[in-house]
């Protein structure tokens, strides 16, 4: 049976990691792609829809405004809806949950997590702690250190990337610089810095694309979904919204405050900077 797939996201990387990983998992499926919740309800209209894989943060209409909208609609009522986002805090879980979606994942998404939640969706479908502080002391600051090295790891290990603390020879090499910001319950930015051929092999095992837009897109991506994944594990309660990331090209990079590692071929860095 073929079934039918709606990816939303307005990455365009993120769409093509979720396409990868759908037909990585399904043999036979049929996907559409859609850039925001708007686009989405468009294609909803005309297509015979199985499932919604959606993010939460979009420009026009965000992923919980388009749960609201399928909910309200008697026609798209029936479809279930998996929410896939950067923010794995418990206040995104719970917000989630009182939408009455039908999953949740946080990325970076693998197929093999993608495909057991799917199953699990649809055959139902089918059938009847405490936070850092915000200014926080030495010992808080290397706890907040140690989480970002983790996330920094594992985010990176989703693209192929194999990083690892050590002695990083900082000669002005070319880079790839990201920045997210984010407000709410916090505000403030994380800066993510990634040697340019360290870049560029992320962006080629991701999308099989190394090209200049291609690989700033993609460092975007992860700045996004480390950003997400960090402050769910600092501030797991609160509720915080994540901005497009800006992505740009720099000679060389000062890395004041970052956790700084290297992999194969150059060095990743990362700072979380929270104001309030």
């Amino acid at each position: 049976m073929t079934r039918k797939i709606l990816i939303v996201d307005d990455s365009s990387p993120m769409r093509t990691i979720l396409r990868r990983a759908v037909t990585m998992a399904y043999d036979s499926v049929e996907i559409h792609l859609a850039e925001h919740g708007e686009a989405a309800l468009a294609c909803l209209a005309k297509e015979s829809i199985d499932i919604v894989l959606t993010d939460v943060n979009m420009p026009v209409m965000n992923g919980v405004e388009l749960v609201r909208r399928m909910h309200g609609e008697p026609a798209l009522r029936r479809i279930p809806i998996v929410m896939i986002t950067s923010d794995g805090s418990e206040a995104r879980r719970h917000e989630a949950q009182n939408l009455g979606v039908a999953g949740f994942l946080q990325k970076p998404v693998t197929p093999n997590a993608l495909r057991d939640l799917l199953d699990e969706v649809l055959e139902e479908d089918s059938g009847p702690s405490s936070s850092l502080s915000t200014v926080p002391d030495e010992t808080q600051r290397q706890a907040q250190a140690d989480i970002m090295r983790e996330i920094v790891g594992q985010v990176m290990e989703s693209a192929f990337i194999f990083v690892e603390d050590g002695v990083v020879a900082m000669t002005p090499t070319p880079s790839v610089y990201a920045s997210v910001t984010f407000s709410g319950a916090k505000t403030g930015e994380l800066r993510l810095w990634l040697a340019l051929d360290q870049a560029r092999e992320a962006a080629q095992n991701l999308v099989d694309a190394s090209d200049d837009e291609t690989t700033a897109q993609m460092v975007g991506e992860l700045a996004n979904v480390i950003c997400g994944r960090t402050l769910g594990r600092l501030f797991p309660n609160e509720t915080i919204a994540l901005a497009t990331p800006d992505s740009v090209f720099l000679g060389s990079a000062a890395l004041d405050g970052a956790v700084l590692m290297h992999g194969q071929v150059g060095y990743v860095a990362a700072a979380l900077l929270v104001q309030g």
